[in-house]
C-alpha cells in the first residue's frame, strides 16, 4: 500500500467536510430566501394598505390614528425583518468561508494524491526499466 492509499480516508473525510459545509451554506441561502419573500409580502402588504387607506376620504379621526399605528408596526416589522436577512447575510459570509476552507483543503489533500501516484508509477517505471537494463545486460552478457 503506498502513500497515496494511505490518504485516501483523509480525503475521504475532506470529502465529507465540503458536503456538510455545501449542505450548510445551502441552507442559510434557503433561509435568506425565505426571509426575502418574508419582507418582499410586508412591503407589498405596507403598499396596498397605504394606497386603499388614502383612497378613502372619508376617514375619521379615530381610524386615522389607527391607521399611523398600524402602519408604524408595519415599519418596524419591515425593519426587524431587514435586521433578520442582514444577520444571515453575515451567516452566510462564514459559512462561505468555513466552505472555501474545505474546499481548499479538499483539494489540497486530492492534488498531493496524485502527485504521489504519480511519482509511485514513476518510481516502479524507473525499477521496471533498470530490471528490463539488466535482463538485456544479462541475456547479451550470455550470448559472448
Amino acid at each position: 500500500m503506498g502513500r497515496a492509499d494511505r490518504l485516501q480516508p483523509v480525503l475521504h473525510l475532506a470529502d465529507k467536510h465540503l458536503k456538510e459545509a455545501s449542505g450548510q451554506l445551502d441552507a442559510v441561502r434557503e433561509h435568506i430566501h425565505q426571509e426575502e419573500k418574508k419582507l418582499q409580502d410586508l412591503e407589498q402588504y405596507y403598499s396596498d394598505y397605504t394606497d386603499n387607506f388614502s383612497t378613502n376620504p372619508a376617514i375619521t379621526a379615530h381610524a386615522l390614528v389607527r391607521q399611523r399605528s398600524f402602519l408604524q408596526q408595519l415599519s418596524q416589522a419591515r425593519t426587524q425583518q431587514q435586521q433578520l436577512i442582514a444577520k444571515y447575510r453575515q451567516i452566510l459570509a462564514q459559512k462561505h468561508k468555513i466552505w472555501q476552507k474545505a474546499y481548499l483543503k479538499q483539494q489540497a489533500i486530492f492534488q498531493l494524491i496524485e502527485r504521489l501516484k504519480k511519482d509511485e508509477l514513476l518510481t516502479l517505471s524507473k525499477k521496471e526499466e533498470k530490471r528490463l537494463d539488466e535482463w538485456s545486460a544479462q541475456a547479451h552478457s550470455r550470448r559472448q
